[in-house]
């Protein structure tokens, strides 16, 4: 039997564009594209009008819109601090929820929000038997992070790219292949001892939550060292 996706944008030529792909490009995801009917829906998380009133089922939904706008907060307008807040606080989450680093103040407090509301509506829920996961990763290379580095401050993008920045097709297959083995995934090792550091989930967590605190006290001293190098005005 075949799946049926349903793939979501703000724009139409941009999910348009989604599609072609999917049907041109090769893929390692173990899809069965022959057997598998792909529909698209236009969908702007700050415009309600844009979403239909009809009732649909789905199995499984992946949530993950978002974007950063890479600014000092003393540069940030009301209007862009109220834009990413708006954006990111039902989306994929990011190492950034319990390490940031300047830059990413707005952007690190809308993930961090994200960490807190999974919490609670995981548990409300679970009594519907829906299972609500959260995904955390550190940079990835779309093209949202071509379009933040626009505006990226130099302090902020080179200490982001001191460390990996992953491709965003290897992701997406970890994701698809993990999503169900815990309520909180995470892609990378620093994401992972940046998420139990303060949730453990499972017995393995505990063991690495020692590792998790020198591993972030190593990390806030090397960001310190270069704050204090470096010239941010």
């Amino acid at each position: 039997m075949g799946n049926h996706v349903v793939i979501t944008s703000r724009s139409k030529r941009s999910v348009q564009k989604t599609i072609e792909d999917l049907k041109s490009e090769p893929s390692d995801l173990n899809i069965d594209r022959s057997s598998c009917k792909i529909d698209d829906m236009v969908l702007d998380i700050d415009d309600l009008n844009s979403y239909s009133d009809e009732t649909t089922e789905f199995d499984v939904i992946f949530c993950l819109p978002g974007f950063c706008i890479a600014k000092y907060f003393k540069d940030l307008e009301i209007t862009e601090f109220q834009s990413q807040i708006n954006s990111n606080f039902l989306a994929s989450n990011s190492t950034t929820a319990g390490f940031s680093f300047p830059g990413y103040s707005c952007y690190s407090a809308s993930k961090s929000a994200l960490d807190s509301f999974h919490e609670s509506v995981h548990m409300e829920l679970s009594r519907k038997k829906i299972d609500f996961k959260l995904f955390k990763c550190g940079t990835m290379k779309t093209n949202v992070l071509r379009n933040e580095n626009k505006c990226k401050q130099r302090f902020t993008k080179d200490f982001e790219y001191n460390n990996t920045v992953s491709n965003i097709d290897e992701v997406a297959k970890y994701y698809i292949n993990h999503f169900r083995d815990r309520k909180r995934l995470s892609f990378d090792w620093f994401t992972y001892f940046v998420t139990i550091r303060s949730n453990c989930e499972k017995r393995i967590d505990y063991l690495f939550f020692p590792l998790s605190l020198f591993v972030l006290f190593t990390a806030k001293c090397l960001l310190e060292i270069k704050l204090r190098k470096a010239r941010i005005d």
